[in-house]
């Protein structure tokens, strides 16, 4: 192929999945994906393990897998605490592609990077999206186009604040709001593409990922959103053909798939069965609890303030006065009785109360290993007792996954099976091993499932059906090398040499 350098369009579809679209692709009612797949090459992309947007976009960003670039949840655990703190750009070990292309001195425009909060300096522009404390904080670099966007595309936003909208019980105001945001993001892709200079382009939208979660029994609303992408995509591909002069590569990946979810597998609860977590007896009634504290405030418009609480060093001394339900296992374990426990906000994690690690920690690194391999066992024989169905499809230790013995990398992973979610505890009842798919006090029938989307299309790209799943991790080697940059050595992904039609080439 030639030297030439096309310019590279990253779109990021949260939670897309196959399952949908090949369907509704083949039955008229998604055509620019018909399209993409007929003259394109796509195929199956898997998540990280466990399939979670956090570690699986950090994971794109940077062509390696969590255990190198330290994102493995929502939050993170604080040091010599068993408390939490939400995860920011600054936890990121590992340069994102913005950064890389930065020193390459290739100019990037990079919208709604989830996780990216507060923006670093780049060659280009930078927005950051969810875990930003609102549109009205520095959420864009180069400052200066902080104002273009609150005036230009004042329906723009950081995020869908869904917690809130969900928790309101009305359908058509959610989708609504979720629509509104979305089809002014795709606004502002499209300005920046047709009025600023670049080379790289990446733009991830959210919305497949919270309209699934909450409407999965509802594909008349998931295929809505599903075609306003089809058009964008549609729109897109047009104004490649129209700049006759530049040629293009588009690149289309989900973090992770969707599907429905049944059960969700409350993992302290199980760890408390098997012995491994012991609690203490007496229940608390409380009427005031932080989530209902941080829902009046998100109510009264004041996210910047919920942002900051939860990232404010005093939050542990706090939870100690006002009682949450999302850390009330923290100050009901018996810690001194406790080998392992549920790392939160992370989809199926188990760290063990390690000595030295944890403030009380008991299993010492002689015991490591067995108790270790105890619980992998018993969770890869778990079934569900009125079905009789597997629930966890596999269960790694992070030798077994990472091939690593870092002490800061948690020590279970936990693979579920199609149809159940593993969470922290049962906050139903309080003690059974399994309870409905509830977020806060609303039905989530949908979540994610392990392998999402990967599509390629355009200038020197090939026309098939990859038959080799693709990673993650892969997506950034093959963007630099599309970039005539070399992937870097640290990396853990490989170029995606079927991509490209000149097979055996990383030349593009």
């Amino acid at each position: 192929m030639s030297e030439d350098k096309p310019r590279v369009v990253l779109i990021g579809l949260d939670g897309a999945t196959w399952d949908l679209i090949k369907p509704w692709a083949e039955n008229g009612k998604l055509p620019t994906f018909k399209q993409l797949m007929e003259e394109g090459c796509w195929g199956v992309l898997e998540s990280t393990i466990p399939p979670l947007s956090p570690s699986a976009w950090v994971s794109i960003y940077t062509g390696c897998k969590p255990a190198k670039h330290g994102i493995f949840g929502f939050v993170k655990r604080k040091e010599n605490s068993y408390f939490y703190r939400p995860i920011s750009s600054r936890d990121i070990k590992k340069p994102t592609v913005w950064e890389i292309l930065s020193k390459h001195n290739i100019r990037s425009i990079v919208i709604n990077a989830l996780f990216a909060y507060p923006p670093k300096k780049i060659n280009g522009i930078l927005i950051t999206g969810l875990g930003t404390p609102s549109k009205y904080s520095n959420f864009v670099y180069p400052p200066s186009y902080k104002n273009l966007i609150l005036s230009d595309f004042p329906k723009y936003d950081v995020d869908f604040n869904e917690d809130l909208l969900i928790s309101s019980n009305d359908v058509k105001e959610t989708v609504r709001r979720v629509e509104e945001i979305t089809l002014e993001q795709i606004r502002l892709t499209k300005y920046f593409f047709e009025n600023e200079k670049w080379s790289f382009m990446f733009s991830i939208f959210r919305a497949l990922d919270v309209i699934q979660h909450f409407f999965w029994n509802n594909k008349d609303i998931i295929l809505k959103f599903y075609r306003i992408f089809d058009k964008f995509l549609m729109e897109l591909i047009k104004k490649f053909n129209e700049n006759d002069d530049n040629k293009y590569v588009l690149f289309i990946v989900s973090d992770h798939g969707f599907g429905p979810v049944k059960k969700y597998f409350c993992v302290n609860n199980w760890l408390e069965q098997i012995g491994m977590l012991k609690t203490y007896k007496q229940k608390r009634v409380h009427i005031i609890t932080a989530e209902s504290i941080k829902k009046a405030l998100l109510k009264l418009g004041m996210r910047k303030v919920v942002w900051k609480l939860k990232r404010s060093p005093l939050i542990e001394e706090l939870l100690k006065i006002i009682p949450s339900e999302e850390f009330h296992y923290m100050n009901l374990i018996e810690w001194e009785k406790t080998k392992a426990y549920f790392y939160e906000a992370s989809d199926g994690i188990i760290n063990l109360n390690l000595k030295g690690r944890e403030p009380f920690g008991v299993v010492t690194k002689d015991e490591y290993n067995d108790v270790v391999k105890f619980i992998v066992d018993k969770l890869k024989d778990l079934k569900d007792p009125e079905t009789g169905e597997k629930i966890v499809e596999n269960a790694y230790s992070k030798i077994d996954l990472f091939n690593t013995d870092d002490i800061n990398v948690p020590d279970i992973f936990i693979l579920m099976a199609n149809g159940y979610r593993a969470v922290s505890y049962n906050k139903l009842d309080g003690r059974s091993m399994f309870m409905p798919p509830i977020h806060g006090r609303v039905l989530r029938p949908g979540d994610h499932y392990l392998h999402g989307i990967f599509i390629a299309y355009g200038w020197g790209i090939s026309k098939k059906r990859l038959e080799k799943t693709v990673k993650v991790y892969d997506i950034l080697p093959t963007i630099l090398s599309v970039l005539k940059i070399q992937p870097y050595n640290y990396m853990d992904g490989k170029i995606i040499m079927d991509v490209f039609k000149l097979k055996g080439s990383e030349k593009c």
